[in-house]
């Protein structure tokens, strides 16, 4: 693992913050080198860093366009490798969306229903998946 990852889980930050300091880093490790390049740890940082910020910036519409479904497989794996639910049961849902053989005006407003959806999850999702991510890669650190 990268000792710039490894400096920063003997931060003082709180799981949130660690997860998106973690996550921007891997992000910007991927633009520069790109994502070949990346660790496991650091790709699966990178795929659901990547989906919260182009879901919250512009809806999963944004996502897939973004990304053209380039990291559906890792993102899915490592959702579920940390046991996380809401999210992937949403992420699945987007997928399916996206590699249907809809219109692209039916996917618009498939893709909408799903972000009303992604906008209303409670704070507390956000935090277990936060608190999920953190409490894997500190076990990978042992």
């Amino acid at each position: 693992m990268d000792k710039k990852i490894k400096a920063m889980l003997d931060e003082e930050w709180d799981n949130e913050e660690l997860f998106y300091n973690i996550s921007d880093y891997c992000i910007d490790k991927e633009i520069k080198d790109g994502y070949e390049k990346l660790d496991e740890n650091e790709k699966h940082f990178f795929a659901i860093g990547k989906l919260l910020m182009e879901v919250n910036n512009g809806g999963f519409d944004q996502y897939f366009l973004n990304t053209e479904g380039e990291y559906i497989r890792d993102t899915l794996h490592f959702l579920n490798l940390i046991g996380e639910t809401e999210f992937s049961k949403l992420f699945s849902k987007a997928v399916n969306i996206f590699e249907s053989d809809k219109t692209d005006d039916e996917k618009d407003d498939a893709f909408c229903e799903l972000d009303d959806e992604f906008y209303e999850l409670e704070s507390s999702a956000y935090e277990n998946l936060y608190d999920k991510c953190i409490s894997y890669i500190k076990e990978q650190v042992k």
